[in-house]
């Protein structure tokens, strides 16, 4: 540029005229358009999206990872009382003086309360039938919710293991043991849908960013229902009424839950009443958005997973483990170190009450180190599971 000359800079606003509705910068227009407008408009269009998805306080997935709590608390109690429960039932010498009265002239199909004589091997079989429904009816169950969603499931759950638990004890005097092993096949069948349903709810409700650490919260559930279930059974055990108690708890605190889910629960965000559109934006902001059309599952290559077989050999070891001290702690305790039932429910449950507070501590540390993407999710998932196992 010369020295010593001046230049203007003149502001041009420029217009567009338009005949027919065409769009300029994602905007349709049918009449004269100021770019500037435009721009601006895109600009505030963005600006409220980021301010729509980058944050959102307390909100209804938080109500729903309250009642996922309760109902996967309610669903350990159901499944897992009976390794205390089934002590009460057959060993006299802890029960008959304060449950067995043998001077009362009723049918034995009344008598709740007696005292069976089952051996060990009986009550080996009543357990793991319990688990044996719950094996072969995961695979079903878990399409049902690919259906249905995870609310469905727990409402199977809930519902059917509150109508047996109230009749167990009746159900028990009538067929003795034969009848009531039937009886805990359908119960645990029932329970195969309460993990697939907790899953189910878990992806559609909260966002990844919130995932691990609300996802430890609901699964400190499992702890505090085994804490429940061993203590509960021993002092109901011990109580005036006698282990049909425990039955009794279980069935009433099932259909309260079952009650919680079907009236203030929904298997997704979208199907929420009250949940406001931020809030649905800010949950399923970082979900892979939904196929509407649903392709055949590939069995083929479902089955010749590494990662599956991976995934399933890790589980079926925790599994191992994890019923085996829910079948045998509490029976070694009543019948090798004569402690009361009262004193093995409550000490059994002490290791649970460590899995509770791991499970929040756990879950919180993921998201933190996630979040800051110090550890990717994948990474994050191998080391505190291969940590979990190890500890076992």
């Amino acid at each position: 540029m010369a020295a010593g000359r001046t230049v203007a800079v003149v502001s041009v606003q420029v217009s567009v005229p338009i005949t027919d509705s065409i769009g300029i910068l994602g905007i349709n227009a049918s009449s004269n358009l100021n770019i500037g407008q435009c721009i601006e408009s895109k600009a505030k269009t963005a600006d409220s999206k980021n301010e729509d998805t980058d944050s959102y306080g307390l909100g209804h997935r938080h109500i729903q990872a309250f009642l996922i709590f309760i109902c996967l608390t309610v669903g350990i109690i159901a499944g897992g009382h009976m390794g205390v429960t089934i002590v009460a039932m057959s060993v006299a010498e802890n029960t008959t003086d304060k449950t067995l009265d043998t001077t009362h002239e009723i049918d034995r199909y009344l008598d709740i309360y007696q005292i069976y004589d089952w051996p060990k091997s009986i009550h080996e079989i009543i357990l793991a039938l319990s688990y044996l429904g719950s094996a072969l009816m995961m695979f079903p169950i878990g399409i049902l919710g690919h259906r249905f969603g995870g609310k469905f499931l727990l409402q199977i759950t809930l519902g059917l293991n509150g109508v047996i638990s109230i009749v167990a004890p009746w159900v028990a005097a009538w067929g003795d043991w034969i009848s009531f092993a039937v009886l805990r096949f359908l119960q645990g069948a029932a329970l195969a849908g309460l993990y697939p349903g907790v899953y189910y709810l878990i992806t559609n409700w909260f966002p990844i960013s919130e995932r691990n650490s609300l996802s430890g919260y609901i699964y400190a559930g499992s702890g505090i229902g085994s804490i429940l279930a061993f203590s509960l059974a021993g002092i109901l055990a011990d109580s005036a009424l006698g282990y049909p108690g425990m039955f009794w708890f279980v069935g009433i605190v099932c259909l309260f839950a079952f009650f919680l889910i079907t009236v203030f629960g929904a298997a997704t965000p979208s199907e929420h009443k009250f949940v406001s559109e931020k809030e649905k934006k800010y949950i399923v902001r970082d979900h892979v958005k939904e196929v509407v059309t649903k392709p055949k599952l590939p069995w083929k290559k479902i089955f010749t997973s590494i990662p599956l077989w991976a995934t399933v050999i890790a589980h079926v070891g925790n599994s191992i483990a994890f019923v085996f001290f829910y079948l045998q702690v509490p029976s070694y305790m009543v019948g090798v170190l004569n402690f009361d039932i009262m004193a093995s429910g409550i000490l059994a449950a002490l290791p649970q009450l460590g899995s509770c507070i791991s499970a929040l501590a756990f879950g919180n540390l993921s998201d933190f180190l996630t979040n800051r993407k110090i550890i990717s999710m994948r990474m994050a998932r191998i080391t505190f599971n291969s940590i979990g196992k190890l500890c076992q």
